[in-house]
C-alpha cells in the first residue's frame, strides 16, 4: 500500500507491516506485532545490499520532519556511499581516531609532538576505550570543567580545542559518519585573560644570582631567555650556525637567525643581541661539542623542573619561562626603546601583540626618566643595562 503519511492516515494504522509513502520512495511506516509504530527508509548500500533504517518513532516525530530525513538520507546514499545503518554502529573507539590523527595529521605539523603531549596528559584518561560515537555533550562539558579546576582553564580551553580537531579529522578520514556533529561544537570556552606577569627589579637580580647554584645549559638558558625575548622553545632548538657575525662600521655585531622550519609563524626570524647575550652564548657553547647548544642532550622537561626548583630557592612565586619574554619586552620598553622597534626586538608581526607583553612597571611608571639598569652580573648586583637595538 501507497499512500502520503500524515498524522490522520498513521492514526489509522494499526495491522502490522509496512505502509510506503507515496512521495519518498522507500520512506514508510512500520508497525511492529506490538503495535510500535516508526518510519523507515528501504535503501541498498554500495553493495546493492538491502536495508530497513529506522528513523524515528511515532508520534515522537511528525510525518514532515521524518519525510525530511528521509530525502536527506536517500541523497546522501545515493552521492556519498554513506550507509546509515554502518553509522549507528559503536565505530571507532577514541583511543584508535586519537592515534590515526597522531600518526596522519599530527606528525605533519610544526606543533606534533605537543599536541601529542596534550592527548596524552588531559584527554586520554578521561575518554580512552570510549566509542567516539558513544561520547555526548555532557560528556566533553564535565571533562572540560574537570581539566580547567585541575589543571588551569588555559590548559582546558586548548585541549578542548584540539579535541574538535581530532574529532573532525575523524569525518575527514572516514572513521566517523558524514552527518556526524562532534560533541565539542557548542562547548563554552572558559573566559581567558592575557598573563601580564612581569618580574620586577628585585626578581630579576635574586634569578641572576641564583642561577649560579645551577648547571650551565639550564643557567645559560635562562639568562639567554632574559637577554634576548626568545621563546623557550626557539633557544631550546638554537643551533650554532644559528648565531651570525658581522663587521659593522669597524664594529663586530650578532644576531641570531631562525630559519623558517623552526620559527613560529614559518618565517626566518631575526634576533638583534647584545655582548652580554653573545657572552652567555659563548659560555653555552663551550659546555657542549653538540650542533644543539641546548637541546641536544636535554629536553624542555629538564629546563621547566629546573625552573621551579630556582623559583623555589629563590623564593618567587607565580613566574614562568614565557614571564622572561615579556618582561624582556618591559625593560626594552622602559628605557625608552620605541614601540615598533620593541616589536622588531620581539619578531612580532603586529603591534598590538607586542602591547600584550610591553607592560609598564612600577619602576617605569614611578619614574619614566629612569633607566633600568642592566642588573645582570654574576652578584646579581645592578649596573647599567643596554638592549641592542636592531639596526636599519
Amino acid at each position: 500500500m501507497k499512500a502520503k503519511l500524515t498524522r490522520t492516515l498513521i492514526e489509522k494504522i494499526n495491522t502490522p507491516g509496512f505502509t510506503w509513502d507515496a512521495v519518498i520512495p522507500g520512506f514508510g511506516l512500520r508497525v511492529s506485532p506490538g503495535g510500535r509504530k516508526a518510519y523507515v527508509l528501504f535503501y541498498r548500500d554500495k553493495y546493492r545490499r538491502q536495508h530497513v533504517y529506522t528513523i524515528a518513532n511515532y508520534p515522537e516525530t511528525t510525518p514532515e520532519r521524518a519525510r525530511q530525513e528521509a530525502a536527506r538520507l536517500k541523497t546522501m546514499i545515493r552521492l556519498e556511499g554513506y550507509d546509515p545503518l554502518k553509522a549507528k554502529e559503536p565505530g571507532v573507539k577514541f583511543d584508535t581516531l586519537v592515534k590515526y590523527y597522531l600518526e596522519e595529521r599530527a606528525s605533519q605539523k610544526r606543533s606534533g609532538k605537543w599536541d601529542s603531549c596534550v592527548l596524552d596528559k588531559y584527554v586520554k584518561p578521561y575518554f580512552i576505550g570510549k566509542p567516539v560515537l558513544g561520547i555526548t555533550r555532557d560528556d566533553i562539558i564535565n571533562w572540560h570543567r574537570r581539566t580547567g579546576a585541575e589543571y588551569g582553564e588555559v590548559a582546558a580551553n586548548r585541549a578542548l580545542r584540539l579535541l574538535a580537531m581530532v574529532l573532525n579529522y575523524g569525518i575527514k578520514r572516514g572513521a566517523l559518519p558524514v552527518d556526524f556533529t562532534p560533541p565539542t561544537r557548542g562547548v563554552t570556552l572558559f573566559k581567558e585573560m592575557s598573563r601580564s606577569r612581569v618580574l620586577t627589579l628585585d626578581e630579576i637580580k635574586a634569578i641572576w644570582s641564583g642561577l649560579e647554584q645551577f648547571e650551565t645549559d639550564f643557567r645559560c638558558f635562562v639568562r639567554l631567555a632574559l637577554l634576548t625575548g626568545m621563546r623557550p622553545g626557539e633557544i631550546l632548538n638554537l643551533q650554532r650556525g644559528d648565531i651570525k657575525e658581522m663587521i659593522k662600521d669597524g664594529k663586530k655585531e650578532w644576531s641570531i637567525v631562525i630559519p623558517p622550519e623552526r620559527s613560529k609563524n614559518k618565517k626566518p626570524m631575526l634576533y638583534t643581541v647584545s655582548e652580554v647575550a653573545i657572552a652567555v652564548l659563548r659560555e653555552a657553547m663551550e659546555n657542549t661539542d653538540r650542533n644543539e647548544i641546548f637541546g641536544g642532550k636535554r629536553r624542555m622537561s629538564y629546563y621547566r623542573s629546573r625552573w621551579a626548583e630556582l623559583l623555589e630557592r629563590v623564593g618567587i612565586q607565580d613566574a614562568h619561562f614565557h614571564d622572561l619574554r615579556r618582561t624582556f619586552a618591559t625593560l626594552a620598553g622602559a628605557q625608552g626603546v620605541p614601540f615598533h622597534v620593541v616589536s622588531r626586538l620581539l619578531n612580532h608581526t603586529k603591534l598590538d601583540i607586542t602591547a600584550i607583553y610591553a607592560r609598564a612597571t612600577d619602576e617605569a611608571v614611578r619614574s619614566a626618566a629612569e633607566k633600568v639598569g642592566q642588573l645582570f652580573t654574576a652578584k646579581g648586583e645592578a649596573v647599567e643595562f643596554k638592549i641592542c637595538q636592531e639596526q636599519g
